[in-house]
């Protein structure tokens, strides 16, 4: 797994990475399992799960005050598809007021001006959210469900309605490699601030072979649309000098920077990967007596 992301307006990423850098300083919470699409490549894999697979509003808030107690200072909220959750807003204020940034991941497509305004009075920093195609037909069909492209659009200029800042990312495969030029046209034009592509994770028989080459060519595309900085989670990538500043970023998830952390309240090593448990959150005070973020015996 790298991700690549470009972005269009003055950014402080480098700066929090800096300041985020450390044994663990970022978590995610998967709230739920639930998931109103059925994107075939998801590696949530979270369509179509029942409802108990949703994480209780008393185990949320326990989640968050052991998160902040152990010093995290980010949490991104994801799924499944947490909208779908009613007392998201209540959970962005518990994070915001126990001093740590929430961020928030989602399809778009049942967000309303009502849940984006919720969102904002309470403190959220930044959403995430996918386009798959600048053709709605593509995009639906990637994301299996009618109107999911002209929803997340609406979501978009919601989100930015309220100052919320906006990433927007795609996940690049055989079927879609040699149209993200097209798509980077498309985004740079709905005023986000930035656009990251993700190799696809979890299903081999569509991954880029080319996937260094590919950002190579991305990167000039980006660079000509206004992109004026990047940052590169890639192991190797960029691979030449480019005009606009990059930083390299290594996988905070081989540095045990984040925390991923189920419905159920388990920690998993990742969550495209391995999602075998190693422990449950609720079962210890702090992060730091957690076994797993310890090396040589130490935090």
């Amino acid at each position: 797994m790298a991700f690549v992301t470009f972005y269009f307006s003055e950014t402080r990423a480098k700066e929090k990475i800096g300041v985020f850098s450390g044994t663990p300083t970022w978590g995610v919470l998967e709230l739920t399992r639930n998931c109103n699409l059925g994107c075939r490549w998801c590696y949530a894999s979270s369509q179509h799960k029942a409802d108990d697979e949703t994480m209780s509003k008393d185990k949320a808030f326990k989640v968050v005050d052991i998160l902040a107690d152990s010093g995290i200072r980010q949490i991104s909220i994801t799924g499944g598809e947490p909208t779908l959750v009613t007392y998201l807003p209540e959970l962005v204020e518990r994070i915001t007021s126990r001093g740590m940034i929430a961020n928030l991941n989602t399809n778009g497509y049942a967000v309303s001006r009502h849940l984006t305004k919720a969102l904002a009075q309470v403190g959220l920093n930044q959403v995430l959210t996918n386009i798959e195609s600048s053709i709605p037909a593509v995009h639906d069909a990637v994301r299996d469900r009618k109107g999911s492209h002209k929803n997340v659009l609406k979501a978009i200029e919601y989100f930015k309605e309220e100052g919320i800042k906006i990433v927007v990312q795609t996940v690049v495969t055989t079927e879609n490699a040699e149209r993200i030029p097209a798509i980077a046209e498309f985004v740079a034009t709905l005023g986000v601030n930035s656009y990251r592509l993700w190799d696809v994770v979890g299903c081999e028989e569509i991954y880029p072979k080319n996937w260094v080459e590919l950002l190579d060519q991305y990167a000039d595309v980006l660079i000509g649309y206004g992109a004026k900085s990047i940052i590169s989670y890639d192991p190797i990538w960029p691979t030449k000098d480019l005009s606009i500043p990059v930083t390299h970023v290594s996988c905070p998830i081989e540095d045990r920077m984040m925390i991923f952390i189920t419905p159920a309240g388990d920690i998993i090593e990742s969550s495209c990967n391995d999602r075998t448990p190693i422990c449950n959150i609720l079962d210890y005070r702090r992060v730091q007596d957690i076994p797993y973020f310890k090396r040589d015996g130490k935090l």
